[in-house]
Parts: C-alpha cells; sequence; structure tokens
C-alpha cells in the first residue's frame, strides 16, 4: 500500500509526541501516523496534519477499550506495515510518597503507562511483522530507574514505567528471532505541558533535588527532546535490543 517508510507515534498531538511528528514528517519520504484522543478537535496539531501530505491521525483514546480494539482496523485503511512504533503517550500527575499515594493515582498510571502501551503494541505487532525494519521505541524515564535511583517522591509514575520497561525486556526477549528491535528511551527532562507541572512541584517536595543530578537540573524543550530522539531511533540497529537509551544517544541501565 506504500512504499514510505511508516511511524505509528502514540500521543501525537502534543508535546513530545507532536514534535516527533513535526521533526519525522520533514522528510517527504516518512509517512507518520499520529493516534490522538479526539482527530476533530480543532487544534495546532489538526492545522498542521492537513497542510503535510505525509501525516495522518487515527482516533485512540487509553480509557476506551473499543478503541484500542479498532486500532488495527483504522491502521489497515492507511497502511499494510508499520516501520517504526513509537509508544509515547503517557500520564504523570502524581506527587506523592508510597504512603501517601492513592488507589485511583496507581490505578490510572498503570494503565496508562504499563498497560496500555502493551495493549496497543499487539494490535501494532501485525504491522511490524510485515517491515524489514521492525522497531520499536518506548518512551520511559530516568525516574523509573533501579541502578540511578532518583528520590523524587513520583510513585506512581515511577513505579508504572518500571513496569513498562519489564514488557520492554520482556518483547525483546521473545522476538529478537523475529528481527525486532525494542528498546526503551528517556526524553530527559522536558518543558512540555505534562514536564512543566513537574518542575514546578518537585523542587517544593524534594529542596536538594538538584544533587541528585551529576550535573545540574537540565530542562530542555519538547523540540530538543524530539530531535534528539529522533537521531536515536534512526541510528538504533540490533544492538539496541532490550536496552535503555537516553534523548542524547548515551546507553544506561534500567
Amino acid at each position: 500500500m506504500t512504499s514510505s517508510k511508516v511511524y505509528l507515534i502514540t500521543g501525537g498531538n502534543r508535546g513530545i509526541g507532536f514534535e516527533l511528528v513535526k521533526e519525522l514528517s520533514k522528510d517527504e519520504n516518512n509517512f507518520v501516523i499520529a493516534t490522538v484522543r479526539d482527530p476533530s478537535k480543532n487544534d495546532e496539531f489538526k492545522v498542521f496534519s492537513e497542510s503535510k501530505k505525509n501525516v495522518s491521525a487515527v482516533k485512540l483514546d487509553f480509557d476506551k477499550d473499543s478503541d484500542i480494539d479498532g486500532l488495527g482496523g483504522q491502521l489497515g485503511k492507511l497502511t499494510d506495515k508499520v516501520d517504526v512504533f513509537i509508544s509515547n503517550a503517557g500520564i504523570s500527575d502524581a506527587y506523592h510518597e508510597v504512603v501517601e499515594a492513592s488507589k485511583e493515582d496507581y490505578f490510572t498510571h498503570y494503565r496508562v503507562n504499563a498497560l496500555a502501551p502493551v495493549f496497543i503494541f499487539q494490535k501494532v505487532y501485525p504491522f511490524l511483522k510485515k517491515s524489514d525494519i521492525k522497531k520499536a521505541v518506548f518512551v520511559s524515564t530516568a525516574a523509573c530507574s533501579f541502578s540511578e535511583f532518583l528520590p523524587l517522591r513520583v510513585s506512581a509514575y515511577g513505579s508504572s514505567k518500571a513496569a513498562l520497561n519489564f514488557s520492554v525486556l520482556q518483547l525483546s526477549s521473545e522476538l529478537v528471532n523475529e528481527g525486532f528491535t525494542i528498546f526503551a528511551a528517556h526524553p530527559g527532562m522536558v518543558s512540555s505541558d505534562m514536564g512543566k507541572v513537574g518542575l514546578e512541584k518537585l523542587p517544593q517536595i524534594v529542596p536538594d533535588i538538584e544533587k541528585y543530578f551529576a550535573d545540574s537540573l537540565v530542562v530542555i524543550t519538547p523540540e530538543q527532546s524530539a530531535l534528539g530522539l529522533s537521531k536515536v531511533i534512526e541510528a538504533s540497529d540490533s544492538q539496541y535490543n532490550g536496552k535503555f537509551y537516553y534523548y542524547d544517544g548515551s546507553a544506561h541501565n534500567f
């Protein structure tokens, strides 16, 4: 159906996801499909996507099983394969210690950050199998690292992303013999809408936050994050499988 290099990006209408769409669609040989909750919403993404022949959108609300179940049908109308799947959509809106976090904090973060990416990958898998590239990149976070633990009081967010990382490792092991390259990526401390909330709240919760970072608390823009991630994704090969990379190209332990 298409000879272009096909990217599928979840949460492609805002923040890092939108910047990835803009960055990757600069190459007219790429066809970029973004998932959005409401494709009819008259926002910046809609204006942009309608101005680009190589950008399209599909409806996907993580809270609706019918949207996840119907994703394959929507993709099938646009392409017969997906070369690169970027699982970008996620949430981080609970800044509590473990003893204070609510059930809803945990349930919501696990549903969106840990479970939905797996269920969506299951629907995308048949399209990835038809590609010669077969890449899946799951946007994770340094905040869930075991080897470089950061006491940031984001228990629901951090643990849900740690659960996602386990699925990344599991998938990378299960599908390596099928030629897949599957890895996790940290986008950096980003001044997106979601990131700005964290940047405002975390210093209040962890007053000495800067001492937990190697240099300083470096904040980057969504554009910088997307540019870095796109370079990492483009450079990735079989050696990246089952690994954890930062947006700057450096490899880290989970």
